[in-house]
């Protein structure tokens, strides 16, 4: 893919005149490229030996810098590289594109991370299934850990993401959920700014209940409507339009020292 975005780069150079010749492989594809082989990186790389530049380029997207072209290359293909680095070098509107500004990073996380983050999304999905939480209530790591117990496809999940088989069940489970949730005590949550606004919107709330009896208010609803004139205005913003925090999973302390999951 690397091989394939630099050839459509110098493409499209030449379909919108920057460049007379053609400087890619014609009817043949690119050799494949590994970062750090490109002509511009080649360039940085040279201006760095120098002492020209200091670049965090190649420590950013882990790749090696090198000043001269690979000896596996075909050498059509390191003359055809030696032309793209010449017009970098010389010429301002190549020199000014060709810059790790307009090049594509291919900053990708390492296959490991990529499996790992699928697993650990796939096990948060389980916890969150009726399964587990047949109606919304609170519940305890304990219970959880339970109910993974009779789930095979959890328990295998686990072992792959814990990458072993002896796993502490009931020390994954809390792991998760600890990532997952929020305290319940605002206290826990907010900060001394926040503990004020959240006691505005109390009072918000308390008004909204008094003033409409006979609907629901609840924190935990999202609304956006524009308030009648002599309706109170929501806390932070000028009354015009607005939206209600909400709250998701939530934990709090148990007497066993582990937390107590909520949903």
């Amino acid at each position: 893919m690397i091989a394939a975005q630099e050839r459509l780069d110098w493409e499209c150079y030449r379909l919108y005149g920057l460049v007379d010749e053609d400087l890619t492989t014609g009817d043949r594809p690119e050799p494949p490229l590994a970062l750090g082989e490109r002509a511009f990186e080649i360039v940085l790389a040279r201006r760095m030996a120098t002492g020209e530049v200091q670049t965090t380029w190649f420590t950013r997207h882990g790749s090696t810098p090198i000043t001269e072209l690979p000896a596996h290359w075909p050498e059509s293909y390191r003359r055809l590289v030696e032309r793209r680095i010449e017009l970098i070098e010389t010429d301002l509107d190549i020199g000014l594109i060709e810059k790790p500004e307009h090049k594509r990073r291919w900053a990708t996380k390492p296959w490991t991370v990529q499996v790992q983050a699928a697993l650990r999304s796939w096990l948060l999905d389980r916890l969150e299934s009726p399964r587990y939480w047949p109606e919304p209530a609170i519940t305890t790591v304990a219970r959880l850990t339970a109910e993974a117990r009779s789930d095979d496809d959890f328990v295998s999940v686990a072992r792959l993401w814990a990458g072993r088989d002896d796993i502490d069940l009931a020390a994954v489970i809390a792991e998760l959920v600890k990532a997952e949730s929020v305290p319940y005590l605002a206290a826990l949550r907010y900060t001394d700014s926040g503990l004020r606004k959240h006691a505005e919107w109390q009072a918000t709330w308390a008004l909204q209940r008094r003033r409409t009896p006979a609907r629901t208010w609840a924190p935990s609803l999202c609304l956006r409507s524009t308030p009648r004139p002599t309706s109170p205005v929501w806390p932070g913003t000028t009354g015009a339009s607005s939206t209600c925090p909400r709250s998701g999973s939530s934990a709090t302390p148990a007497p066993s020292g582990r937390p107590t999951p909520a949903w």
